[in-house]
Order: structure tokens, then sequence, then C-alpha cells
């Protein structure tokens, strides 16, 4: 994927004579990001989030640089003699731009400026971008007074002078030297122009260094150390170094496989690193037995995948595969750290998991994403026989870019619920009637129209792999070892919960697949008629539309029943016509059996630090 290094500008002016520019600005690097994942969004966010600007208006972008995959950086990761089927690879990964560590060395070197600034933090030092609060000129703008007040603050703490203010209303500022100095500034309107600007500037000091400074009240300490170092500082007591816990990482995967045997716990060092006889940690694989165990025995083979960021100071991405068990509720199955959600990532995790699930050709099987390029490529290639879904919600954020209005809307969410072609086709003339274009622009791979009926699922969204994201949004704030650790032991609750709650079932059936039996219920019982009746089926009317069943090859032209593995109203009807139970044609699937068998398994607990490295013979 592309790399690009982000440089920010902000907090400047722009000057019109003689020509535009763009002046006085500051600026803040950010190195090696995947252009591919860059958005309007994330970049809004670093200019809020790390520069501390209240907001943003508008953003003016270009700039690329060349394909190149980044790693994370850390010496002296824990090196094991004991075999294991499973222990770590090795990756690809492009060290011109990845600074490696010395081994021997007593100091660790650190591959990105957000570690780096975490050690000047650890030091107490201050940091060069004070440097950019250094100059005052005539003319200089501030969006209103509090501003200005901030930026002087921060003036008089990078030059060590102390200021006293002489003048102040909502409009108007005026500072001089304490001492007998003839520095003044004088901040002030300027005509119809928006803000205030320095009109009177004499930026001479005669002074010495101030030693005491009341301009660097608790205040302008708060606002300059806030996010970037006085909640860090918080965050390594609290939860230890971030790179402590990349040093421990395969002792702790060793203390995974002792306590739960046959888990498949990959871990993905750096190639070029090994060459030079160091260790650059690239990816994590994990999934344990019990899970694997679950799905085999009592899921539907069916997976959503999806990525999401880390948010602490080693920045990467977590991947995400997740099932769904007989009551609908997500079943996270196996998951991955990597360093970015590129097609090498997608390509590693989706290996792993076809391999150490026994997907062979994933014939039968069925994923769901977001319609990411490199994601539709990968799984065509590694899981060629595997059945593709696409996430409506995905294809509306990008298709309503162009058709925005709520009747588009509506109608692409109804084509996307059309459970057989010919309603399809309606809905699509009733979207060309408004835009041939926005209809050329559909594909079929979100329609239940043309879903596969192996899965016995209908989902047209992957809100269920991202509610899972939401699940761990405090994991993904953690170092790597303690966000793992909090998502084992949410899985290891979450399997003992929800076999106990299949004692409140009143049948042998999940909750949710009675809820959609009963919809269908109704309707057969209230809106469906019998038109005629043959050897094989029947012929029935529901409203304008008519459908056949054939009770001999089960099958309805609604798809409906096909689809869910749940009698749809047709169905339903024609068994009672026929004195048969319907509800004994609930696929197994969502059978309180299956349930049980998806939750019979359990992870079991890991022992502490210091018995990570014990030899499990």
């Amino acid at each position: 994927m592309p790399l690009v290094d982000l440089i920010l500008h902000y907090g400047g002016d722009w000057i019109t004579s003689p020509h535009v520019l763009y002046s006085k600005k500051l600026s803040h690097i950010k190195k090696g990001y995947d252009s591919e994942l860059l958005s309007y969004k994330y970049l809004v966010d670093l200019y809020i989030n790390e520069l501390g600007n209240v907001g943003v208006q508008q953003l003016i972008v270009n700039g690329s640089s060349d394909e190149c995959e980044q790693s994370i950086s850390v010496t002296n990761i824990v090196h094991h003699s004991e075999s294991y089927t499973i222990l770590n690879e090795v990756g690809i990964d492009c060290s011109d731009v990845e600074s490696e560590s010395d081994s021997n060395s007593g100091e660790v070197e650190y591959d990105s400026d957000e570690l780096q600034t975490f050690v000047n933090q650890k030091k107490r030092e201050i940091m060069p971008s004070l440097d950019n609060y250094k100059e005052l000129y005539k003319g200089m703008s501030f969006k209103d007074i509090p501003e200005a007040r901030k930026y002087l603050n921060f003036y008089a703490l990078a030059n060590k002078k102390e200021l006293k203010l002489l003048k102040s209303s909502p409009k108007r500022l005026r500072y001089g030297c304490v001492f007998d100095c003839p520095f003044i500034v004088h901040i002030t309107p300027d005509g119809d122009l928006p803000g205030i600007r320095v009109k009177t500037l004499k930026a001479k000091h005669t002074c010495d260094e101030a030693f005491e400074n009341s301009r660097v009240d608790y205040y302008t300490i708060a606002n300059y150390f806030k996010k970037k170092r006085a909640k860090r500082l918080i965050l390594e007591k609290l939860d230890g170094n971030f790179t402590d816990d990349y040093n421990k990482l395969e002792a702790y995967a060793n203390g995974l496989r002792v306590s739960n045997p046959g888990s498949d716990i990959v871990i993905n060092l750096s190639k070029d690193a090994l060459k030079q006889g160091k260790r650059k940690f690239l990816r994590m694989y994990t999934c344990f037995q019990a899970l694997k165990m679950g799905f085999r025995e009592g899921l539907r083979p069916f997976i959503g995948l999806d990525g999401t960021f880390l948010k602490g100071k080693a920045k990467g991405q977590l991947l995400l595969a997740v099932a769904l068990d007989a009551n609908n509720q997500s079943y996270p199955v196996a998951w991955a750290v990597v360093d970015k959600e590129t097609k090498r990532t997608w390509t590693w995790f989706l290996e792993l998991l076809q391999m150490l699930l026994d997907l062979k050709y994933s014939e039968g099987i069925t994923f769901m994403s977001d319609m990411q390029k490199g994601l539709i490529e990968v799984v065509q290639n590694v899981l060629p026989d595997s059945y593709h879904r696409f996430c409506v919600k995905h294809i509306e954020a990008n298709w309503c870019k162009r058709w925005r209005t709520d009747e588009f809307k509506k109608l692409l969410w109804w084509s996307a619920w059309s459970s057989y072609e010919e309603d399809f086709k309606d809905q699509l003339k009733s979207i060309g009637q408004l835009s041939k274009e926005a209809t050329e622009s559909l594909l079929n791979a979100w329609c239940r129209a043309y879903f596969d009926t192996v899965c016995k699922n209908q989902k047209v969204e992957n809100n269920f792999t991202e509610s899972v994201n939401a699940w761990l949004v405090e994991a993904r704030q953690k170092p790597i070892i303690k966000m793992l650790e909090e998502i084992r032991i949410k899985l290891m609750n979450q399997l003992r919960e929800r076999e106990e709650t299949v004692r409140s079932w009143v049948n042998d059936f999940s909750p949710h697949s009675l809820k959609l039996y009963n919809e269908y219920f109704k309707i057969a019982n209230t809106s469906c008629y019998v038109d005629n009746s043959g050897d094989n089926g029947y012929e029935f009317r529901e409203g304008t539309d008519k459908h056949t069943v054939n009770m001999v090859l089960k099958k309805c032209t609604c798809r409906g029943w096909n689809l869910t593995g749940i009698p749809c109203p047709h169905e339903i009807k024609s068994l009672q016509l026929k004195r048969l139970e319907p509800m004994n044609e609930i696929n197994w699937w969502y059978n309180k059996e299956a349930y049980l068998l998806t939750y019979k398994y359990k992870l079991q607990p890991v022992r502490g630090e210091k018995f990570w490295k014990v030899d499990p013979s």
C-alpha cells in the first residue's frame, strides 16, 4: 500500500499580497501512513486530538510516498528454545523506513515520533514543539481573546520571559515585560477582518531569563501537557509501558498455549530484522481451541470480517472474524493484531483462518464485509469457493454521496431486503425511474435475492462485527498484552454467561428464531391464500404476489425458507394444510442443542506472568 508522511500545518496566517501565502505556520509530522486508510475524519481528529485545535473548517491536502509496510520496532523480545507446532513466523517489512534498535543496547530506540515523545515525557524534557511559540510578529492573527492569551502564555514559557498584563477587555489585550524592558505587544481587532491581530509590537527583550514566571500557571501547564503528556504518564502508571509488553509477547503466547492446549497463537516477526540477528514484531494471530470447537460444532458457516484501529501509542489495527450463534449473537472466532489493514495482512489472516479452522477451499462458507477493495480480492484468492456478501450500510454510505435523498435510501434498503429476483428487479425499476445511473452503479452481492442458502442467514449488514469493535473500545486503548488479556477475559465470561441463559428458553429453539417464526406464522394465517394445489405442493397468493411451494424439495419461490432455515409464511400454510407441525421444520442451527454445543467449550484460566515461561512438557 502507498505510504505517506503527513505534514500538518496549522496556526499560521493567510497573506494575499503580493501573492497568496500561508505564513508563519506551525507544523507537525506523522510518518508512514497508508494512504488508502486516510480520510477527512481521520485528519480532522489529528488536528483536534493531537494538536489541540477546537475544530477544522477546511483541509488542503497533497503528496504521496512509495509503497511499504511498516512495523513496530522493539528490542529484546524474549526468545524461547521450546519447540511448538506453531510458534512464530517471519514476515516482510521495509527496513529502509524502520529504524532497528541494537539488541545489546541499554537504551531502547523507537521508530515512531509517538514513542519517542513518550521517552521524553518520562525524562520530563520540554518538547521541541514548544519552539513553535517563540515568535511574535506584527499582523499575527488569533481567533479570539482566549486563544491569544493561551499563545502569549506559551510564548512566555518558550522564551523564559515573564510578561505582565497591562490591559484586558473582551476585544483587546496589551502585554509588557515585568522588568524594565522595551517589550510591548498590543492585540486588537483589525477593521472588518475576522478575529484579532497583533497591531503594535516591540519584540526585543533586554532583560535576563526569568526563573519564576507568573504566566506559566496550572492552566498553561494543563494545556501544554494535556493528552500527549500527563494523560500518557497516567496510562503508563496504570497499564505499564507499551514497549515492555512487546518484549514479553512471546512469553505471553507461550502461557496461552500451556493453559489452552490446541489454541492457535501465531506471532509474525520481521524477516529483514531476523537476518540482522534482531527480532521485530509484525503481527499476532489468536484463535482459542474452545472457540474453534464452538464454531465447528454449533455455528452456521457464516463469518463477518472487519478491521478497527488500535488507540494506544503503538498504533496498529485489530482484524476480526466474527460468527453468529443460534440466537444471532456475535461470537468472535479469531482476531489478529497487525500494523495496518492491507492486502498482505488480510491474506495472512485469512490463510491462517482457512488452515486452522480446516475450511479447505471454503466451499459452503459465507463471508460478509464492507466493500474494501483489497479484502474483496483477498477473499477471492484465498477462499475461492466461498460466498462473499457486502454490507448494505457501507454501500449506502458510498452510494448516497451522489444520491442522498430519503427516497433513494428507502429504495436501496427495500432492494436489499428483496428475497427473490422479481421483487429485486421491481425495486431497481423504481430506482431507475429516479436515476438510471444510480441503478447501474449497484451490484448484486448485497441483495437477498442473490444470497446463498447454505449458511441459513439473511443478514444484509455487518453490524454484528462492528458491535464487537464497540465492545472492545476500552481494550483497544491499552498495551498489547493488556488488550489481549481483556479480550480473553471478556470472552471467557461470555461463554459461561451465555451457556447459563439457555435455561430461560421456553422451548427447544432460540428466542431470535421464534420471533421470526411467529412473524411468519401471523402472515401465513392473515395474508396467504391457496389458489391451487398439486401433487408436490401449493400455489399461494399474497397481496399482488404469487408463490409456489414444493413440499418434496422443501423450497418456496420467495426463498425465505431456504435463506433463513425458518419456514416462510407459504411453507407454514402448506404444512398446516397437510396437518403437520411447521415448527418442526425450523433448521437445527437454531436448536438448543446447537447453542449448547457452541458454548460447551470454555476458555481456561491463564496463570500470571512469572509462569509464562514454564516448559509445557
